[in-house]
């Protein structure tokens, strides 16, 4: 403005001079010269429009509004950052006050800039605090988690039994270790799930592996018990001898952590063992392969009404069985005691620790699916009865044992319901509510049965969402 003033003054006061100074000019060149005068005024708000605007400031402060603006989105987000940590779940009363506090400070920008400034730098300060603490937390309990399992694993002999899976599970820990190091939360997180679910799958094969060989131990110590009270000893001696070489060699393999080898001589041992026992009584063991043989015919037809959920979370429906016209399909001859001594059909390998899968897939890896267990079911049942009909006993049995496998194991997939989450104004859906709706298990106590079953879909148990479909197991 004070530009233009003195702009203003210069040109009239020469206008002025000119006027006084000398003859009246034409009026056509007067009228020229006008432009003139006006070209100089008008270039004056070039002048102005390169003068900043001053900032707006808070009412009764030095504080612009920007500035407070600015420091609420900082502390916005530093808050932000630390709930994607879990503070939340970690410091939850702290992280509620600084929320808290962050609104108190907006409500107070115009009435009182000063202290709003204040409380924006303290809630900023309160939620970088809460990040790094919250890091620190989410970082110890990642290792207190897998440090329990390196214990189990430990305890379970795994560097012994399994040494190459075990050490697959501790460079992926390795890796984890050094993504903890670079805060790089989103992917220790995946990393984690992945090592923590390697380590787990490992500790629940190695369980497997070796109760299985202690069970092939136990049955055959029975077997050869039995062979012995049918005085075996006389009518198969050979048969015998073979069992006990067998459950000795297998023995052994198993105190030196050799469990692929265990598996195999036991395997033959309780073969030949059951083969002893069996030989002393012909028609005893004819009438122990038809009631085996029934009993699996009934389990199949039981299971074949259920509904189970296969390991991809899909619903299968019951699909009825009729074990009559399998029967009927398969009619039964009848049997003389010519025992065949062939010995090729043996049953295959039930170990898993050698075949954990450590590259992040949930499970262990097999030949089955579970969808096809119950076919898989009825298809060795059927094997078992032309094993039967064919007079080979021994074969025919492992075939049963083996179906009667398959048909628990598709029964262990049972599901009582399934249950699709909701969404209310009030109450809505949780596993804890859930659990506790009468016609579920009427206790609330209970959800972690849920919880677990539903693992594939529920990353964390806090956290579900309408429209996903729970499966149920019964109580």
């Amino acid at each position: 403005m004070l530009t233009k003033v003195i702009l203003s003054l210069f040109f009239l006061s020469a206008i002025f001079f000119v006027s006084c100074g000398s003859e009246p000019e034409p009026v056509e060149d007067n009228t020229e010269s006008v432009p003139l005068v006006e070209d100089k005024t008008e270039s004056v708000p070039l002048v102005e429009d390169t003068t900043p605007a001053e900032p707006e400031m808070a009412p009764g402060s030095g504080i612009s509004m920007d500035d407070l603006s600015d420091l609420k989105a900082q502390a916005e987000a530093a808050l932000t950052k630390a709930s994607e940590v879990g503070a939340g779940d970690y410091y939850p009363e702290a992280l509620t006050k600084a929320v808290a506090d962050l609104e108190e400070a907006t409500a107070l920008m115009e009435s009182d800039p000063t202290k709003s400034k204040e409380m924006f730098l303290a809630v900023i300060e309160q939620g970088d605090t809460l990040y790094h603490d919250s890091i620190e937390e989410l970082v110890r309990q990642y290792r207190e988690n897998l440090l329990k399992l390196d214990e189990k694993l430990i305890t379970q002999e795994a560097p012994q039994y399994a040494p190459n899976s075990y050490a697959r599970t501790e460079a992926m820990k390795a890796e984890l270790e050094e993504t903890l190091l670079e805060e790089n939360i989103a992917l220790a997180y995946e990393q984690y799930r992945d090592t923590y679910q390697a380590k787990s799958d490992l500790s629940d094969a190695l369980a497997n592996d070796v109760a299985w060989i202690k069970i092939l131990i136990r049955d055959t110590e029975s077997y050869m018990a039995d062979a012995e009270d049918a005085e075996a000893y006389i009518y198969a001696a050979d048969v015998l001898e073979m069992a006990n070489q067998y459950l000795l060699d297998g023995v052994s393999y198993f105190d030196d952590y050799n469990l692929q080898q265990a598996e195999a001589e036991l395997l033959y041992a309780k073969y030949y063992a059951r083969k002893a026992a069996l030989s002393s009584d012909y028609n005893r063991r004819v009438t122990q392969t038809d009631l085996l043989m029934m009993d699996v015919l009934g389990a199949i037809e039981d299971a074949s009404n259920l509904t189970v959920v296969d390991e991809e979370g899909t619903i299968v429906d019951p699909d009825p069985w009729d074990g009559q016209k399998a029967l009927q399909d398969n009619p039964l001859t009848d049997l003389h005691p010519d025992v065949d001594d062939e010995d090729d059909d043996l049953p295959q390998s039930n170990l898993k620790s050698d075949r954990v899968d450590v590259n992040g897939d949930d499970g262990v890896m097999g030949d089955e699916q579970q969808e096809n267990y119950l076919n898989t079911a009825k298809e060795l049942w059927a094997r078992g009865v032309a094993a039967r009909n064919e007079n080979n006993l021994e074969l025919a049995e492992q075939y049963f044992l083996q179906a009667q496998i398959f048909v628990e194991a598709y029964e262990s997939n049972a599901v009582s319901q399934v249950y699709t989450v909701k969404w209310r104004e009030v109450d809505t859906d949780c596993l804890w509510r859930i659990a506790g709706y009468d016609y579920i298990y009427d206790n609330p106590f209970l959800w972690p049965k849920i919880w677990r079953r539903n693992k594939r879909i529920i990353q964390n148990p806090d956290l579900i969402f309408p429209g996903q479909v729970l499966v149920i197991p019964p109580e």
